[in-house]
């Protein structure tokens, strides 16, 4: 949660809310071989009118090779 004392941009004052929820799995096929996979989360609000309010969804597969 993000506040802000009142200013001229803003007389009211301000609040915003954003969350993050983030979440993963790897696999390792040998020690040199991995993968991952990755769900993240995002939501974002605010009370000041001109402000995008706005939600990510993210997924994410990376493989890793070593030597």
């Amino acid at each position: 949660m993000y506040s802000f004392d009142p200013a001229p941009a803003y007389p009211a004052g301000r609040s915003d809310t954003n969350w993050k929820v983030q979440a993963g799995s790897s696999y390792f096929f040998q020690t040199w071989l991995s993968t991952r996979l990755e769900y993240s989360f995002e939501k974002f609000n605010s009370d000041f009118g001109s402000v995008v309010d706005y939600d990510v969804n993210r997924v994410t597969l990376s493989l890793a090779i070593g030597y």
